[in-house]
């Protein structure tokens, strides 16, 4: 009997060799061994077997370090309450501190940190025109690099008048990056609120407090986000 007959033999009656998966569409049994990752060459895990080996598991540790995952992280806040209660009658003020010895601090980590400064007081005047903002500097006595880092301007509130109740509350927020605030990475800064005022100006006073206030005077909020 030729060779070929006898294997042609052996395959036809049922034997092992017949039962060997196809070249075609091999269906592996058992634990396949010797598979790394560079036989697989194109195409993508469906999720029903990325999920049968545990897709990802618990990460850990470590950080997200693709560039163009952009994921701003709250980093620092600080803040500061005072009732100053700060007069004056003078005229063309730009830059009056109305904090009294009170201050936040900040540092950002880059120069594209993200930070948000809320404020809020409340005022009594009984002529004239009056503004507010935030400055900084690098010394607590806000002598080194001093400069206002926001103003709405001298004209914001006014002129009195007869009949317009000279008391008066105002809040809001300021959002910037610290490029923007003129702020460099690596420096604390020291900020506080000011005051203006303008022509005509008798009598003004920033952070006064009423009668059954709750928590009322100057306040300044800081919140910094980074980037990097």
């Amino acid at each position: 009997m030729s060779r070929a007959r006898i294997l042609a033999d052996y395959v036809s009656s049922g034997d092992e060799l017949a039962l060997k998966a196809p070249l075609a569409s091999p269906a592996f049994t058992g634990t396949p061994t010797g598979i790394t990752g560079t036989h697989i060459t194109s195409g993508t895990l469906g999720n029903t077997v990325q999920d049968n080996i545990t897709r990802l598991g618990t990460v850990t540790a470590g950080n997200l370090s693709n560039t163009a995952i952009v994921m701003p992280r709250f980093k620092e806040f600080d803040f500061f309450k005072v009732y100053s209660n700060e007069q004056t009658t003078t005229s063309n003020l730009t830059d009056l501190n109305i904090s009294d010895t009170s201050y936040l601090e900040v540092t950002p980590e880059s120069t594209a940190d993200i930070i948000e400064f809320g404020y809020d007081f409340s005022y009594y005047w009984s002529n004239g025109y009056l503004g507010w903002g935030i400055e900084r500097a690098t010394d607590t006595d806000f002598d080194d690099n001093r400069a206002s880092i926001w103003r709405n301007g001298e004209h914001t509130v006014g002129p009195y008048s007869s009949g317009v109740p000279p008391y008066g509350s105002h809040g809001g927020v300021v959002t910037q990056t610290a490029s923007t605030f003129g702020m460099a990475a690596g420096t604390t800064y020291y900020c506080r609120m000011i005051g203006m005022t303008h022509n005509g100006t008798t009598n003004i006073y920033f952070g006064t407090v009423g009668s059954n206030n709750t928590h009322e005077g100057v306040k300044l909020t800081m919140k910094r986000w980074s980037i990097e």
